[in-house]
């Protein structure tokens, strides 16, 4: 899968627990950031300005 952001989607097995679903390049959080006590799209800009400095 390599590194970097990924979107992982994870859903809940009665049995299982958490399970994941799949995993994708692309990230979709709109409903996440607007509940989040963090600011998502910034943290994830700063962390790729590090990979690259």
């Amino acid at each position: 899968m390599g590194g970097g952001i990924l979107g992982i989607d994870i859903m809940e097995d009665e049995k299982r627990g958490f399970v994941v679903h799949e995993v994708n390049n692309t990230v979709e959080f709109k409903g996440l950031a607007k509940v989040a006590k963090r600011n998502i799209p910034k943290e994830m800009i700063e962390y790729a300005v590090q990979l690259i400095c």
